[in-house]
């Protein structure tokens, strides 16, 4: 490419350019470069897809870029060849909207997203439990990953993916600094360290910003605790019964905590039910029979 490049330029100019030199492999400029990413790299995961077929182009055909032009050369950098060629390593066209599924370009972009996105879900669980897991006391279990655990107890409790949409909305909504007051009441502080009655009530005038307030105790809570939460919306499913905010809770627990986890994997390897819509026996069977039984 590099080498096109000063061509067209010796055509079009009468001589090359200094900059396209540093284009050129090993040049210093792009060893720099490399160097310099290698360390920013060690926290990315890096999929690297290059073309095995060329352009045709009149009555040349070449590869636009290279494997050893297009690829890293990280350690942790995955590679994998893609049938096609520099126009079309990420077009999937067809007469049939359908068959473009089964295009073997296509299944291999997507089961390297799919890749992707199971570990960023271990990770974000390892992070968001690491203050506070404990060691698994039930060893059938031990061998499940968090993402592993998470789909089947999400299944079981029938718990909406977008749980936190509504916090992130709030926090997105939160302007800086703000609400800052309230973590510094007396009444609150009291009340995190367990020397106030359990419960905490807030209430105001609708609109008023009790959600935002909420979701700024969420996040003061979250740095050095375990926390659980649920917003009512109501009108929507998943996010308006009792029901729906004990389910939610449960699952929550359940990741972040080995054993609250495991308790309710055995409930649903134990096949136990229950009516979703009667409040009092979700309440019994989650929480007085499952969650806050001591072995």
């Amino acid at each position: 490419m590099v080498k096109i490049i000063e061509k067209l330029l010796i055509v079009t100019w009468g001589k090359d350019k200094p900059f396209v030199k540093d284009l050129k492999r090993n040049s210093s400029i792009m060893a720099s470069i490399n160097d310099r990413f290698r360390h920013v790299a060690r926290n990315l995961s890096l999929w690297t897809f290059y073309e095995t077929l060329p352009v045709e182009v009149g009555i040349f055909s070449k590869l636009i870029v290279a494997k050893e032009s297009a690829i890293l050369g990280y350690d942790e950098e995955r590679i994998e060849a893609m049938n096609a060629d520099h126009r079309n390593s990420c077009r999937f066209t067809s007469k049939n909207r359908f068959t473009s599924k089964n295009e073997s370009n296509y299944k291999l972009l997507r089961n390297a997203l799919y890749t992707a996105i199971d570990e960023i879900k271990d990770a974000f669980f390892d992070i968001e439990s690491s203050s506070c897991v404990l060691d698994s006391k039930i060893p059938q279990f031990e061998g499940l990953t968090l993402s592993e655990a998470s789909a089947r107890l999400s299944s079981f409790l029938e718990v909406a993916n977008d749980f936190d949409s509504n916090l992130v909305m709030c926090q997105d909504l939160k302007e800086p600094g703000t609400c800052q007051w309230f973590t510094e009441k007396i009444t609150f502080k009291l009340w995190v360290s367990g020397n106030s009655p359990m419960i905490l009530w807030l209430t105001g005038r609708p609109a008023a910003g009790k959600s935002i307030l909420s979701s700024h105790v969420i996040a003061h809570l979250k740095t050095s605790a375990c926390c659980s939460y649920f917003f009512f919306e109501h009108s929507k499913a998943n996010k308006s019964t009792l029901s729906d905010c004990f389910r939610s809770l449960a699952y929550q627990m359940a990741m972040q905590d080995d054993l609250v986890r495991d308790k309710l994997l055995q409930l649903e390897e134990e096949a136990v039910t229950w009516d979703i819509n009667n409040d009092g026996l979700l309440w019994a069977k989650l929480f007085l029979e499952g969650i806050f039984v001591k072995h």
